[in-house]
Formats: structure tokens, C-alpha cells, sequence
């Protein structure tokens, strides 16, 4: 009898490898204060049932670095490793610093935005020195400065403190936001008589502004006239 021949076209779709999946969708440093590194760790996860091998990883900005794992490395089926990554923030940089980690593997790319931003400050002081010149003992002289600041964080001294007591500031801290200003007065009142040179010392989180001091005390007021003008006169 007659041989019947029967066709079948079978369609096979082959699924792709599920793709590495990370614990986070990106990773955000923040803002980081100049003079310090952020670190922080991107877990990655194998949910294959067999080992995934990272052959590279990548980052183009200089600020974001891989710390660890040392490439190429192995993710076990089933397991996890953990991307640790530093961000070192850069004085004068206004904007935020935004990167992606790229990486390779036998079974799919990895690729996780990254960013973070520099905190920093850069105050200004519009005055050299402060000489306050010729002043009786127990008499008063006072002079002011002015101090500014630009950058990305407020400019926040702890600490005003003068190298000799016979100057005295007005304040003993100041908070200024960034592209503002205050101003410090400062009073002489000699207690001995004689030549003083000292500094005013203004402590911030990551900088130390100095001021130079100087001042004469002079011989008390007799009758109020000051004794040495007196004898510099005769």
C-alpha cells in the first residue's frame, strides 16, 4: 500500500539566561564632604544554576573606584558577591558626579548608575592683618573683618579664639551659607604696655583661617591726655 508522509515543523525558542541582578537599582553616595571617601557595596546575585564569570568591570569617572573583587572572578550558582566601590569627592566640582559601573560576563552585561556629590567650602577673609596701632593701657580700639565663603556647604566655624587676651572677638562661631558673608569685630584693650602680636584663630570642620593681631599699649591717660604723646612731643 501507499506510504503516507505526515510534515511537522517544530519551533523552538530558546529563552534567555535570566540577567545578573543586583540588589539595588543604583547607587548613591550622596553628598560626601571633601577630604573624605564614601564607600559602599552593590551586591551582585547569580540566580542561575551555574557559575556566571565576570570577565571586567568599569567605571570612566575618577572619583568612583572598584575596590573589590579584583577581576575576572566567579559568582557561584546561587550565590551572591558583593561590588565594593569608594567615591572620593573633588574640591570645586558644583555639580553632582553621575557614572555607570559597567561590567561583562559569560551570560549578560552588568551596568548600575552611580553618583554622589562634593561638600566643600572655600572662605575668604577681606583683610590681611588687623593693626590696631597705639592704645592706651586700659583704653579700647576696635577694628572689624569681614568673612566669605563659596562652595557647596555652609561654612561652619566652631571655634574664634585670639592667641592673646587682650584682644577679644565679638563672636566665638559663625554659620555661613555658601556665596555669604558675616562680619567679626575685634577689640584691643591693653592691660601692659608694650608691642602685642598674636593671631585670631577661626576653626572650621577642615580649615583653620588665622588673622594677624597687633597692638601697642600704651602709658595710661593723665588728665586725659595720653603720656605718650606727650612725651613724643617734648
Amino acid at each position: 500500500g501507499a506510504t503516507d508522509f505526515i510534515t511537522l515543523t517544530v519551533t523552538v525558542n530558546e529563552a534567555s539566561p535570566p540577567a545578573l541582578v543586583p540588589d539595588s537599582l543604583a547607587l548613591d553616595f550622596g553628598p560626601v564632604r571633601v577630604g573624605t571617601v564614601a564607600q559602599d557595596t552593590l551586591v551582585y546575585i547569580n540566580p542561575l544554576e551555574f557559575s556566571l564569570e565576570i570577565a571586567s568591570l568599569g567605571i570612566d569617572a575618577a572619583e568612583f573606584v572598584v575596590v573589590e573583587p579584583a577581576v575576572p572572578f566567579t559568582i557561584s550558582a546561587r550565590d551572591s558577591v558583593g561590588i565594593v566601590v569608594n567615591f572620593t569627592p573633588v574640591f570645586g566640582v558644583f555639580d553632582s558626579t553621575q557614572d555607570t559601573l559597567s561590567g561583562t560576563s559569560n551570560f549578560g552585561n552588568l551596568a548600575v548608575p552611580l553618583a554622589g556629590s562634593s561638600l566643600w567650602t572655600n572662605p575668604a577673609i577681606d583683610v590681611e592683618a588687623l593693626d590696631f596701632g597705639a592704645v592706651p593701657v586700659s583704653g579700647v580700639q576696635q577694628l572689624s573683618f569681614v568673612v566669605s565663603t563659596v562652595g557647596t556647604a555652609p561654612l561652619i566655624v566652631t571655634s574664634i579664639a585670639s592667641g592673646d587676651s587682650q584682644f577679644v572677638a565679638d563672636k566665638d562661631s559663625l554659620a555661613i551659607e555658601s556665596g555669604g558673608q558675616d562680619t567679626v569685630s575685634v577689640t584691643f584693650m591693653p592691660t601692659l604696655e608694650g608691642q602685642v602680636n598674636t593671631f585670631l584663630s577661626l576653626t572650621a570642620a577642615d580649615t583653620v583661617l588665622q588673622v594677624p593681631l597687633s597692638g601697642l599699649g600704651g602709658q595710661p591717660f593723665e588728665g586725659g591726655i595720653f603720656i605718650d604723646f606727650i612725651l613724643a612731643a617734648g
